[in-house]
């Protein structure tokens, strides 16, 4: 049975006499679920915003740089630690590398994960097609869509026009 003291994660078995204080390799493997499908392991503790494990071992890191100094050693100043299996919740070492903000951009657009590659641009986000007579220069890089934004400025501009006689 694991639990947390405030201090420390501690283990205990039936008939032990004391509870014992687990170490950091320890007390990080008890928030891993192997995957035996993919060969992930799993983080099942705290999760940060964008998907990423999140460990506290005397201030708060990112799981899956734990892991990488943990099981491989120190990280280098400057690199990133990447996901080979593009999970973020994995935390096998195996499935970790070192490299640069270059190599992690290089990585996002072999794999196909950047949302400019993915993204369907012959469409709004309201579903109108984008060509002819619908498009309408924005001043970026990008047009817009006309019949969104005559919606939105008739919706604006009648709104305007009532809210301020009530």
């Amino acid at each position: 049975m694991l639990w947390n003291s405030g201090l420390g994660i501690y283990s205990y078995t039936r008939g032990q006499a004391m509870p014992q204080l687990l170490n950091v390799e320890e007390k990080f493997l008890s928030f891993t679920e192997p995957c035996p499908a993919t060969g992930c392991w799993l983080w099942v503790g705290s999760v940060r915003g964008r998907g990423y494990g999140r460990f506290w071992d005397e201030k708060t890191v990112v799981a899956h740089r734990m892991s990488w100094e943990l099981f491989r050693g120190a990280i280098p100043e400057g690199k990133y630690v990447l996901h080979r299996c593009d999970v973020p919740v994995c935390v096998n070492p195996q499935h970790l590398w070192l490299g640069t903000a270059k190599d992690n951009y290089h990585d996002m657009v072999k794999k196909k994960r950047a949302t400019w590659q993915t993204k369907d641009f012959s469409t709004c986000k309201r579903g109108h097609k984008l060509e002819g007579g619908n498009l309408s220069p924005n001043g970026k890089q990008r047009n817009r869509c006309r019949i969104c934004h005559n919606q939105s400025a008739y919706k604006s501009k009648y709104h305007l026009k009532y809210l301020s006689s009530a």
